[in-house]
């Protein structure tokens, strides 16, 4: 499994769908934690990221 960490310069101030759609990245395919706090994929257009964050991406890995 791999993990974006996306930096403060490229993050606060905008919300996680704009960050993500940003850097390349499918919204419907990740989780994402900021500051180590989950955000729910139906918050990525509301929630605001603050200056100095620290976002982690995941992608989400099906099994069975």
């Amino acid at each position: 499994m791999y993990t974006h960490v996306l930096k403060n310069e490229k993050v606060g101030g905008k919300n996680i769908a704009e960050v993500l759609i940003e850097n390349g990245i499918n919204p419907s395919l990740v989780m994402v934690r900021v500051n180590g706090a989950v955000i729910l994929r139906d918050q990525y257009e509301f929630f605001i990221v603050p200056e100095g964050a620290e976002v982690k991406v995941y992608p989400f890995v099906g099994g069975g």
